[in-house]
């Protein structure tokens, strides 16, 4: 077998060789057989005619040995790659454009496949991402898409009632600055519930991670640094771990250092440094989030127990809610928020993949926009204005002219479609009465709602009466920066 490899590499290495000595096998054999019929008597001219006949074409049977040898193949392909250099040669600039066209092509899939691996396929690294579901409210009776933001005191809630996940957690995503009155330095923070870690199977690289006995009201304060911001800022440090850290000007102590590799549920947000939920009382000061039941910054992911599928965890989740959300109720909303609270429900989808801003926006940005127009077509439309820096996916309506809008408002009742400008909402659409054209200020008929509406924005829900203040599509933004908390000095000062 060894000397049969030999033999067909130095036939593919040293082919000029092997030709050489396979004419000179050839022609020994000939000579040898003419000589042969020459002693039987034949003339010279004759025995070299009947020894061609015997031996038939030599160029045949040079191909049929060069066959036997098993690498011609790759020498056709070498002479048909030459052939095809040849032929570019000749026409440089359909070459360029071929050669431009394929880079390009391939560069381009290549990124497309790599963003969707990053983003929708590769697992987290995790134990058993596969049994991950993240949580999402939805209502119960308006075409809305669910939306994972949840409140402190639903997650509580959560964390209290369920019944079909080992183990769940919240978490946040923020900024620190690092500086300790020096120039600013931003890191990439989370505020995590104490089970963050234990529920995900991430071991610590260096000294403990956070438990749930470090996520109490009232806590001091602990952090955990991700191994690569452990690596660049402390220099993989082992006196690092039991020392302090300044985040937004609070001292943190440092607890541990995370797994290597692991930097989070959210795709394309690596954690740098991860602080309990309860430390948010520590940041907001007197009118903390913690307490706050207007204030959506959380976000859940459960692992469901074995044996249980997705469906079986939104049946038992349908279950639960009017529960859960009476026990997060709002006190300050008013009759008509509240009763469109309580219809929120529960739902879970997998989140094996963890969770990313792209791929919510990818699945639900079309349905969203498609629910929006929908709903917009039951509602007395007059005239639309949308600002062109606040519009998002609707920026492109805002250079339609406005002398046709306005024209159009004329056929119908003067109501308004204004997007919303507040950082506490994302994709909400109101209806409402108070904003007419140029030139006509009658009133619209009808009650016109008061602002008091912005107090009921879960998602999906509705208020004011005879649908002169629908919301088509509310959706509060995640954000857990303490500037988009939904202030009272912060809601439209215009009625709605």
């Amino acid at each position: 077998m060894l000397n049969d490899l030999r033999l067909r590499l130095r036939a593919l290495f040293r082919r000029k060789a092997v030709e050489v000595e396979m004419d000179e096998e050839l022609r020994f054999h000939f000579e040898n057989q003419v000589a042969k019929l020459m002693r039987s008597g034949w003339t010279p001219a004759e025995a070299q005619r009947r020894a061609r006949l015997e031996f038939g074409g030599m160029e045949q049977i040079k191909e049929e040995y060069r066959e036997a040898r098993g690498v011609s193949f790759i020498g056709t392909f070498v002479q048909d790659i030459r052939f095809g250099l040849r032929i570019l040669g000749r026409t440089p600039v359909i070459t360029c454009v071929a050669v431009v066209s394929l880079a390009l092509g391939i560069g381009a899939h290549t990124a497309i496949f790599s963003l969707i691996d990053t983003v929708m396929l590769r697992l987290l690294p995790v134990q058993k991402p596969e049994e991950l579901v993240l949580l999402a409210r939805t209502h119960a009776l308006l075409e809305s898409d669910p939306t994972p933001s949840f409140t402190n005191a639903l997650w509580e809630e959560v964390r209290d009632h369920q019944d079909v996940f080992s183990g769940v957690f919240s978490w946040s995503d923020s900024k620190f600055d690092l500086s300790r009155g020096r120039a600013v330095r931003q890191a990439n923070g989370i505020f995590t519930s104490g089970n963050y870690f234990r529920t995900l199977g991430v071991p610590p690289a260096a000294g403990r991670l956070m438990a749930a006995a470090d996520d109490q009201p009232g806590c001091p304060g602990v952090a955990v640094l991700s191994y690569g911001f452990w690596q660049d800022h402390f220099g993989a440090a082992e006196g690092a771990v039991g020392g302090t850290i300044s985040l937004d000007h609070h001292i943190f102590q440092i607890v541990g250092v995370s797994a290597p590799g692991f930097y989070g549920v959210e795709i394309g947000q690596n954690f740098d440094v991860a602080v309990p939920v309860c430390a948010a009382a520590i940041f907001d000061g007197k009118e903390s989030r913690l307490e706050h039941r207007s204030w959506w910054w959380l976000r859940i992911i459960g692992r469901r127990k074995p044996g249980i599928s997705v469906e079986q965890i939104n049946a038992r989740l349908g279950v639960i809610s009017p529960e859960v959300f009476a026990g997060a109720l709002p006190p300050d909303w008013d009759p008509q928020g509240k009763k469109d609270f309580l219809k929120l429900r529960l739902v879970s989808s997998p989140a094996a993949t963890g969770t990313s801003y792209l791929r919510r926006r990818s699945f639900l940005g079309g349905s969203r926009l498609g629910n929006s127009f929908r709903s917009l077509g039951k509602c007395p439309i007059g005239t639309l204005h949308l600002d062109r820096k606040k519009s998002g996916v609707l920026g492109p309506v805002a250079g339609w002219p406005r002398a046709g809008l306005h024209r159009l408002g004329r056929r119908s009742h003067r109501h308004t479609v204004r997007r919303t400008s507040r950082t506490t909402l994302d994709e909400g659409f109101v209806i409402s009465g108070d904003e007419r054209p140029a030139g006509r200020r009658e009133r619209a008929p009808g009650p016109i709602p008061s602002r008091e509406v912005h107090r009921s924005l879960p998602s999906g829900a509705f208020a004011g009466p005879a649908g002169h203040c629908r919301l088509v599509s509310a959706q509060l933004r995640e954000a857990g920066n303490a500037r988009h908390r939904l202030r009272p000095q912060q809601r439209p000062s215009r009625k709605c």
